[in-house]
């Protein structure tokens, strides 16, 4: 069974305490060591360590035994454990010896290192969001690893919190993103790209298709988003709304030719080859979808980049007659030079 969009992922009680570890190696393409970080999920109405696990990241952004679930800090958790807060930020300091405090000596501790408010986990996420953004954009999307290193980015500043966000922390994330000052639109576009990227990495495709669709609203010309949220689609088994997207994706990059069309016409191609029918459209339709993507491609091959543009406008508005609106729209009007454009980065577009 799927879990539920924007489900939470970290199980009440439990808290996750960031380990600093050894430094691997230097990494010339970011400037910075990569180094090792040990995660620990300790929980607290059992006082045990539950899981361990190992990321690598570049900048240790944690403190040592540091809590990175503050939110996640109950009684049950001050019963068990030693928990210090210092300024906005809470350590974790070990098992209390002789097992659990007393009744007076939890409420001193709750008293001493109370979790945080809205307000200050507010603030937090707003620091990280923004913090990661101007990180990010001083990654060249060409450069070989890139799309790794954004994700390492993300993860080792979120570690595992970004994962429990529902929808309306991720509106906070976009919101962030959006309103960073130092960034152009195309470099907010290429930020809520990455954090899509992480989730689809994750196998979220919830939330990878929310920023995509964050991107296609802020720069809806650029193909990249609707390509990214067609391959999401496809991978939640989302067959209509995969042909959409993808439709859209083919319309916007079929007069400009070169890899990146080629790209998104061999992934559209492979896709209805997998389909018989879908919950909107027949048997037919669907051939008619394929026959119509296999001559986009052939007038490509030939360097006729006015007529696959004409065709991939026909195919986006076969498909807005299906589905009832113009979810294709027409291509863009503009010049090559947006974001996304030329050659398709070592990430594959995402």
């Amino acid at each position: 069974m799927r879990p539920a969009p924007f489900a939470r992922a970290q199980a009440p009680g439990q808290i996750v305490v960031y380990n600093k570890g050894k430094v691997l190696h230097f990494d010339p393409d970011v400037g910075a060591e990569l180094k090792e970080v040990i995660l620990e999920t300790y929980d607290c109405a059992s006082g045990q360590l539950v899981k361990k696990e190992t990321i690598e990241a570049y900048f240790h952004l944690s403190d040592d035994k540091e809590i990175i679930t503050p939110d996640a800090i109950t009684e049950d958790c001050h019963k068990v454990f030693k928990i210090d807060k210092r300024g906005d930020k809470y350590y974790f300091l070990g098992v209390r010896e002789g097992g659990t405090a007393s009744e007076a000596e939890v409420k001193a501790a709750v008293e001493a290192a109370p979790p945080p408010t809205r307000a200050e986990s507010v603030r937090s996420v707003e620091e990280k969001v923004r913090k990661v953004a101007r990180e990010i954009v001083k990654i060249d999307p060409s450069k070989a690893g890139s799309s790794t290193i954004r994700e390492r980015i993300i993860n080792q500043e979120f570690t595992t919190s970004l994962s429990t966000f529902d929808r309306a922390q991720l509106e906070e994330v976009a919101r962030y993103v959006r309103s960073e000052p130092d960034l152009s639109p195309s470099q907010q576009y290429y930020v809520l790209r990455s954090f899509g990227f992480v989730f689809f990495r994750k196998g979220d495709y919830d939330k990878a298709i929310f920023f995509y669709e964050k991107c296609a609203e802020l720069i809806p010309e650029n193909y990249s988003a609707h390509f990214q949220r067609a391959v999401a689609h496809e991978k939640k088994g989302e067959a209509d709304e995969a042909i959409r997207a993808y439709a859209r994706a083919t319309r916007l990059v079929a007069g400009r030719g070169g890899r990146t069309a080629d790209s998104v016409l061999r992934y559209f191609k492979n896709f209805l080859a997998s389909l018989r029918v879908t919950p909107t459209l027949s048997s037919a339709q669907l051939d008619d979808l394929r026959g119509r993507v296999d001559q986009i491609a052939a007038v490509l091959a030939r360097k006729d980049l006015q007529g696959a543009q004409q065709r991939a406008d026909e195919l986006g508005a076969l498909v807005d007659g299906w589905y009832g609106g113009a979810a294709s729209g027409p291509a863009p009007s503009s010049p090559p030079g947006q974001p996304g454009d030329g050659p398709p980065p070592e990430d594959g577009g995402f």
